[in-house]
């Protein structure tokens, strides 16, 4: 998939697939948020449980391409959460 994406991308002439604006995404959250009335929610917790999930799936150079992290050892060290059953189980 993200093969496909940075294709179409670059196909697109841009440096990446998605090209809504900061705001735009803020206030299309908030909405969205309001509308299912769930208080205390921000988009940054839903952003953190999803690189979260896919610090399980992808390398950490991978996931930073993905999230627009430039400092590899913030994301790291955040995100992946590894148990040592976890890193067990990759042997």
């Amino acid at each position: 998939l993200l093969r496909v994406l940075d294709a179409a991308a670059e196909a697109a002439g841009r440096d990446a697939y998605w090209t809504i604006s900061d705001a735009s995404r803020d206030t299309l959250y908030r909405k969205l948020r309001d509308r299912v009335m769930v208080e205390g929610l921000r988009f940054h917790d839903l952003r953190a449980t999803a690189l979260t999930w896919l610090s399980k799936r992808v390398d950490v150079m991978t996931l930073a391409r993905i999230s627009g992290h430039v400092d590899i050892n913030e994301l790291f060290n955040t995100y992946y959460r590894e148990t040592a059953e976890d890193i067990a189980a990759r042997l």
